[in-house]
């Protein structure tokens, strides 16, 4: 008596079901992971800003601005010679933007300026992280 090779319609559906779901169940948490790097990244990215701008205005010696924009999900430096550099963190993370202020300034030697601290949150998906700038100029 000769055995069949190979397999059943019945077996290969069976098996393309049982794919599926583990497919399906894992989707969830790879989209998870994926924002919790976006988010990271791109708070990181938000971070080097500020403080690339805060370097700038200390060798400089004279006030920077960066503007948070919530709109582009972008942030831009500009100083007193109208030199100005565009971060396009949204776009390159794939992640929003909203600040409580829509810019901060550093003044010549690194203190940040206006009444209170400056919070920009970066989120995608259920992610979020907050950079702060405080008034004496520190990024965390």
């Amino acid at each position: 008596m000769r055995t069949p090779k190979g397999v059943t319609l019945i077996e290969l559906l069976v098996v393309l079901v049982v794919a599926s779901v583990m497919a399906a169940l894992a989707l969830p948490r790879v989209r998870a992971i994926a924002d919790r790097s976006a988010v990271r990244h791109a708070a990181d990215e938000v971070r080097t800003v500020l403080a690339l701008a805060r370097q700038r205005a200390v060798s400089l010696a004279q006030p920077v601005a960066v503007l948070v924009d919530s709109v582009s999900d972008a942030i831009t430096i500009g100083d007193a010679q109208g030199s100005m550099s565009a971060h396009a963190v949204g776009a390159a993370f794939g992640v929003t933007l909203r600040a409580t202020r829509d810019s901060v300034a550093f003044s010549p030697i690194g203190l940040g300026w206006g009444a209170t601290n400056t919070s920009v949150v970066v989120t995608r998906g259920w992610v979020a992280e907050t950079v702060t700038v405080s008034r004496a100029g520190r990024i965390k």
